[in-house]
């Protein structure tokens, strides 16, 4: 029988996960429960990604948490990976515009590592 589980992220501005999660095609719904197999885990909202619905929420530390059913969250592969590459993608390119640069370029590498170009004058 699955169980919920939690994924700890360093990820901490909701706004910047969101925006993140619908470039990687994801649908957000705003939520705050989610049940599984009789249990109600409280969430920030839900998220339907391309190996299943899974939750978001912040714990202690500021930090959100993907949570889930585990037989769930086992099929997710490196779409961790891919969501944290985007929101520190969005969150430099955000934090770089306020602080007055401008966003010249970016260029994705073979790696798949992405060099971004910011100028300020």
């Amino acid at each position: 029988m699955s169980r919920f589980v939690a994924i700890k992220t360093e990820l901490r501005d909701g706004d910047i996960l969101k925006e993140s999660l619908r470039e990687l095609k994801c649908t957000v719904i705003p939520q705050t429960e989610m049940t599984l197999y009789a249990k109600t885990q409280p969430i920030s909202f839900l998220a339907v990604t391309p190996f299943g619905r899974v939750g978001f929420r912040i714990n202690d530390q500021g930090q959100y948490e993907l949570v889930g059913d585990e037989d769930v969250l086992k099929k997710q592969g490196n779409f961790l990976d891919r969501l944290t590459q985007r929101y520190a993608y969005n969150k430099v390119v955000k934090e770089a515009k306020k602080a007055g640069f401008s966003f010249i370029k970016e260029e994705v590498m073979e790696d798949n590592s992405i060099r971004v170009v910011i100028r300020k004058w």
